[in-house]
């Protein structure tokens, strides 16, 4: 039995779903270690820090902030930081 040809509605559906499960792709931000950056998004936004990391691959930078006068790392997304 040869497969069916699908109707013109039924092709539209498929191609609404498509196109409402994509996911946009994440900008290719770059940060080099010893950097000066601002947090835009989560718990410490507004705050400034170093980077000590990134790692592209893994889509992850580590800054390092300055808290009660003591450095303290935090591991990021690339997009949650902006060059300060």
């Amino acid at each position: 039995m040869a497969p069916g040809a699908l109707a013109d509605s039924e092709v539209e559906d498929v191609l609404r779903r498509v196109d409402a499960a994509a996911v946009e792709p994440r900008p290719k931000l770059v940060f080099a270690v010893g950097q000066k950056v601002k947090i835009v998004d989560g718990p410490f936004r507004d705050f400034t820090g170093t980077v000590e990391e990134f790692n592209p691959e893994r889509s992850r930078v580590k800054v390092s902030l300055s808290i009660f006068g003591r450095p303290v790392p935090v591991v990021l997304e690339p997009v949650q930081l902006e060059a300060a």
